[in-house]
């Protein structure tokens, strides 16, 4: 029998369709020193970078460049 629809020789590859827009991201993080935030680095690996109102980190430390209808850190960046 002649199988037509036989895809065992058939390779896919996976492509990203995103980026990350993590904090330590190098365009992130400049982006939002930039409009004047602060960048922690993570605190160890598997960790998150965190974005900083102040430079003593001790306001409001949000792991995310980017949210949505944050306000209370949109004035630095945080979109």
């Amino acid at each position: 029998e002649d199988d037509n629809n036989n895809n065992s020789n058939v390779q896919y590859e996976a492509i990203a369709l995103s980026q990350d827009q993590n904090p330590d991201c190098p365009g992130e993080r400049s982006r939002i020193e930039a409009a004047g935030g602060f960048v922690s680095d993570p605190p160890e690996p598997g960790l998150s970078a965190r974005v900083w109102l102040d430079s003593a980190h001790s306001q409001i430390g949000l792991a995310m460049a980017r949210s949505i209808g944050d306000y209370a850190v949109k004035d630095i960046g945080v979109l």
